[in-house]
């Protein structure tokens, strides 16, 4: 909340955007990648951040270890609910994953 507190009071005085890494809504893949934190945690802090009026994007990552096409399919009515305030050019920030095979 203090650090909310700080984004909030700074948006008032400059242009302010705030991305997440959200990488992707699978909870079992978020513990694979060792992101440390869930998709609710994720969900949280961005519709917190959105309720304060600030600018708030997110990045996902498409082909984690585990996940593919249907996966990313099932995720995407998910991440379009969440509260991302920014123009769609800057709010959605969709990587692709790359591995290499041995």
């Amino acid at each position: 909340n203090d650090l909310l507190d700080y984004f909030e009071e700074l948006n008032h005085r400059t242009f302010l955007i705030v991305e997440y890494g959200v990488e992707t809504c699978n909870d079992a893949t978020l513990r694979l990648v060792n992101r440390g934190h869930d998709f609710a945690c994720a969900r949280k802090a961005i519709e917190e951040t959105a309720q304060r009026g600030i600018r708030v994007g997110a990045h996902i990552i498409l082909g984690l270890p585990g996940e593919d096409a249907e996966e990313s399919l099932r995720q995407a009515p998910i991440i379009s609910s969440l509260p991302l305030t920014i123009p769609s050019l800057y709010g959605w920030r969709i990587h692709q994953a790359h591995s290499k095979l041995h």
